[in-house]
Parts: C-alpha cells; sequence; structure tokens
C-alpha cells in the first residue's frame, strides 16, 4: 500500500532536494509522468539527466531508485549493489550514465503491488571532485494491471531540455507498445520540428536528414533493446531553438503502427536570442472531490506589440487536442453536460487568465482540458492559440480529498523594459471554506530564496520598487499572479509563489510552487513569426459544442 506523507513533512522534503539545483536548469534529471504495464511482464522506467558542459570530466556516476514519495526508501543502489528484498532478482540499471546520461530501472516479474511512484536520484563525482546530487521532484507512477488490454503505445519525452550555444545535447525518448502487436518485424523512429506535424528532421527509414541539421544529428543505437528512440544533436546553433516531436513506427505481419509524442520537447540554446511568442500555460493536473467546485487554471501570453485586448475570446476543449468544445465565452455557449455549470473565472483583458470553473462536480467529469484563447491583431486579423497537453481534472469521492496546490507555468518569457505577468493559481480543500483571508507572497532564486513581494504585510524588495503589483485575486478565483513592469536583464531569475490561507477555524495554512517559473529575459523586441491564418472570431457549435465548418456553398457541416 503506498504511504503518503503529511502536507508539511511533504514541504520539508522538498525544501531540501529543491535548493540544490534550483539555481541552474541545467541540472536536471527527466521522468515521464505516467508508465502502464502487465503483471508477470518486463517494464522499463525511464529516466534521463543533463548538466553543464564546464563540470566535464565527469568521474563517476551513481544511481539510486526511490519509491512512494520523493523522501521515500530506496529500492536501488549501484554503489554498494543493493536492492530492496520485495525487488530481489527483478531489477537492473538499463542505461549508460557515463556514455548517455541515462539511469533508466529495469523490472521484471511485475506484481500488482509494485504500482507505486518511483524516483530516480543522480550523484556525479565532478572533476574538482566534488558531488552534485539531483534527484526528479515529481518522479513518475507506475501502474501495473492484470490486462493486456490496459497496455497501449506510450511515448515520453521531457518537456524541455537547456544546453548552450556550440555544445551538443541529447534528446531523450522512450517508448513502450503493447505486447499484443509483438513479434514486432521492423522499428523505425522519427522526429519532427516545431509541431506534431511540423518537418521531418530526421526519418529511420529513408535515411533522412533535414539539410540544417546534416552531419549533425544520429539516434541512439539500442533501439530494439532499450526502447530509446533518443537523437543526439550537436554544435549546437541559436536557431536550434525548438520543439522537437519524437515517433516510432512498428510493424509485423499483420499491420504497421505509428505513434508520437504529443507535447515534445522544447530546446533551449543559453545565450541565444529567444523571442516570446505566444503561450497558454496549464497544469498537468487538478484534482477535486464529487459535488464540489473546481478551478481549472489557464494563462496565456503574446507579444506586446498587440495593443488592443478588446477582441479576446475564450473557448475550452474536451478529451483531446481537437476534441469538443465545452464552453465558448464569445458565442454564449456550454455544452449541454455543462449547461449551469461552468463559467468564466479569469479575466483574460486585464490579467491574462482565461481559466474556468466548474461547480457541482460529477465522476464522469474526469477528463482532460484543452484551454483556448482568440486575439484579434492590429491587422484585424485573429491569432488562435492553444494549451497543447491540456489538463487532467480527477474527480474523485469525498474519502479522497485533494490537497492544497499552487500552480505556475515552467517557464515565462519577456522582453528588457516591458511587462509581464507570471502566473500562479492555487487550490485548496474545500471543507476549509469560508477563507477567512488569503496572503500572498513571492520569493526568488530558489524555494527558500529572498522575499520579493508580500501583499500583507505590505513589503516590495529594493529592486522592485514601484515595479511589481498583484494582478491576481486570491479571494474570488484563487489567482494569486503578479506583474513586474520596467523589466530589466537582471530580472531572469525563478520566481516562486506562495500562498498563506487564513482557514474558517482561524489556523493559517501556508502553500508554495515546488519549481517555481523561470524569467527569461530578451534584449530586443519579439519578432511575431506565427501563421497569420485569417479565422472567423466565434465559429458556430452545435449543442455537443462541435464546430460548425462552411463549405464551398455556405452550407454548415459538423466535424
Amino acid at each position: 500500500m503506498k504511504k503518503k506523507l503529511s502536507r508539511k513533512f511533504s514541504l520539508l522534503v522538498l525544501i531540501l532536494v529543491t535548493v540544490a539545483s534550483a539555481q541552474d536548469s541545467r541540472y536536471e534529471v527527466f521522468q515521464p509522468e505516467l508508465v502502464s504495464a502487465v503483471v508477470g511482464e518486463a517494464i522499463i522506467l525511464p529516466c534521463s539527466f543533463s548538466y553543464p558542459r564546464e563540470i566535464e570530466p565527469i568521474w563517476d556516476v551513481r544511481v539510486y531508485w526511490r519509491i512512494n514519495n520523493l523522501h521515500g526508501g530506496y529500492i536501488y543502489k549501484d554503489m554498494k549493489d543493493f536492492i530492496h528484498p520485495e525487488y530481489a532478482g527483478r531489477l537492473s540499471l538499463h542505461g549508460l550514465p557515463m556514455v548517455d546520461k541515462t539511469a533508466s530501472l529495469r523490472i521484471t516479474g511485475l506484481r500488482e503491488s509494485d504500482s507505486n511512484r518511483y524516483y530516480c536520484r543522480v550523484v556525479m563525482t565532478m572533476n574538482d571532485e566534488g558531488t552534485e546530487e539531483m534527484q526528479n521532484v515529481n518522479g513518475t507512477e507506475l501502474r501495473v494491471s492484470v490486462s493486456l488490454l490496459n497496455s497501449s503505445y506510450e511515448l515520453f519525452q521531457p518537456k524541455s531540455v537547456s544546453v548552450g550555444a556550440g555544445e551538443s545535447v541529447f534528446l531523450p525518448c522512450f517508448f513502450s507498445h503493447p505486447r499484443v502487436i509483438d513479434p514486432i518485424w521492423d522499428l523505425k523512429v522519427f522526429w519532427r520540428l516545431n509541431s506534431s506535424n511540423g518537418d521531418y528532421i530526421f526519418r529511420d527509414k529513408e535515411h533522412f536528414v533535414h539539410p540544417d541539421f546534416a552531419g549533425r544529428i544520429s539516434r541512439h543505437k539500442a533501439l530494439w533493446v532499450s526502447k530509446r528512440a533518443s537523437i543526439t544533436i550537436k554544435n549546437l546553433r541559436e536557431n536550434d531553438i525548438n520543439r522537437y516531436f519524437c515517433g516510432v513506427e512498428s510493424a509485423n505481419e499483420e499491420n504497421r503502427e505509428q505513434w508520437q509524442s504529443v507535447g515534445g520537447t522544447e530546446l533551449i540554446v543559453s545565450g541565444s536570442a529567444q523571442k516570446p511568442q505566444y503561450q497558454v500555460f496549464q497544469p498537468e493536473l487538478v484534482s477535486a472531490v464529487v459535488g464540489e467546485s473546481v478551478i481549472l487554471p489557464c494563462y496565456f501570453t503574446y507579444p506586446q506589440e498587440i495593443k488592443s485586448n478588446q477582441g479576446m475570446n475564450v473557448s475550452w476543449r474536451i478529451n483531446n487536442f481537437h476534441g469538443d468544445y465545452i464552453y465558448n465565452y464569445g458565442q454564449r455557449f456550454t455544452h449541454s453536460d455543462y449547461k449551469g455549470r461552468i463559467s468564466l473565472s479569469g479575466f483574460p483583458w486585464g490579467d491574462n487568465t482565461a481559466s474556468v470553473r466548474i461547480s457541482d462536480l460529477r465522476k464522469n467529469d474526469s477528463n482532460r482540458y484543452y484551454c483556448q484563447v482568440q486575439l484579434r491583431k492590429n491587422d484585424g486579423k485573429i491569432q488562435e492559440v492553444q494549451s497543447i497537453n491540456g489538463t487532467e481534472l480527477r474527480v474523485t469521492d469525498s474519502a479522497q480529498k485533494p490537497q492544497y496546490q499552487v500552480f505556475q507555468p515552467e517557464m515565462v518569457l519577456a522582453v528588457v523594459g516591458e511587462s509581464v505577468i507570471l502566473p500562479c493559481s492555487f487550490t485548496y480543500p474545500q471543507e476549509i471554506e469560508p477563507i477567512r483571508d488569503a496572503r500572498v507572497s513571492w520569493r526568488m532564486n530558489s524555494f527558500r530564496g529572498d522575499y520579493i513581494y508580500k501583499f500583507i504585510p505590505s513589503f516590495t524588495h529594493r529592486d522592485y520598487r514601484r515595479r511589481i503589483s498583484l494582478t491576481g485575486f486570491p479571494w474570488g478565483n484563487n489567482t494569486a499572479s503578479i506583474r513586474i513592469s520596467d523589466l530589466r536583464k537582471s530580472d531572469s531569475k525563478r520566481y516562486y509563489c506562495r500562498v498563506q490561507l487564513i482557514k474558517n477555524d482561524g489556523v493559517a495554512e501556508e502553500v508554495q510552487s515546488v519549481d517555481g517559473t523561470e524569467l527569461r529575459m530578451m534584449e530586443e523586441a519579439p519578432t511575431v513569426d506565427i501563421d497569420d491564418r485569417t479565422r472567423e472570431a466565434n465559429p458556430g457549435m452545435d449543442e455537443e459544442g462541435r464546430t460548425k465548418t462552411a463549405n464551398s456553398d455556405g452550407d454548415y457541416h459538423n466535424y
């Protein structure tokens, strides 16, 4: 059975692990959120890591794996050849940490009791004989089921990888597939650029490499054995900044299958002139309870050269990126299943929030929700931007209360001299309502770094005086966002949102984001390089949220 830490103890643990690496995003450990497997079979729990080139040569790398929680007991230590008794004879290291920066773990003879959360930890001995310890904060949830029907095609990529210009980068990609398609006769890898439908930069099948990457891109060799479709890109250039999408093709006697990453990996090359673009931020997961209400946070940014925000509209979709609409503010449309239960909780015209509140929650509201924003640009054209991964809403019964949560995007880009909103929203158990007060504060640099802002008592760090203000509304829509104006190059830091809630019994409860938001400053004004397709601002919809599109005769059909 899984053991759960108390919230306060968890917070202390997170402090200890986060502080060491929060200063430099180049120290990172990547794990997928979820891996599914079947009883009796074997599974690989992917783990890869990165570090700055200047600490090379690395003298030694040791790998550890924990279970249950961030500070849970060890099940594997390669340093002392330790394996937990419950995993005896079933664990092995499935990576080459000194060669390709992988520390994956293979578990054989899977049992239902192996379903748990697993945390990868890496300890490096550096060229100055010092050590650097890194551990993934969220870990990987392993779900072991008894049915082959529950296994599926899965692809895992980290959300982002940072590296310096001129260096090499390893872009991890791990995959799994249902056992029912075995035996596989052929496996091929492909990679796309910019979007899941973007240009190919690499195709195994045709031995194709895009001219811009000629002589610089190579695939990991252990495709069949380790189920890795990772690539290495050498001699990185500033224009290599982009989002990279991994895909795999399999073939056997009966059929050919193809599956591909949805979110891809954002490659960030330090020191480059990356420009802020249109962005939508949503948390990966929100939990709530049947019969209560929940806010699904959504924030967006756009180039400051767009002067007017009067043409904004907010829509939400369900199930997948192209799923049915459940809400459209401009059309006053609500899907029949959500009538009287959904409303706009954000203020897109003021603080760039497009969040929605869903009340009277039902068990079948558990789904993935996608936020979409439409903006009218200076030339009158409509720019549509939507979250790629969306937010998974998990609605549980009253015996499984959701905990306190704070949501911040991983990174926000901005330009020197302009202003930026750092989004933050939070949730709490409905049982503590009514909240007597909510007090917002923000820290910089690390989880326990200096405060730069406190709403109550009123405080602003001297470096931010007359430049920082609260744009969220913590007492109404559970937002604690701040605006920083007159931006400076030195504002490039990681920022942590913290909320103190005075509960109905007068007791204070404090909750803070673990990872914070990295603010990256650019010295040049942004250049918009987005598709300028002209769209109808509010496309027609039927009662089930399907978009109505006009054909050549002016009639409408659903898709």
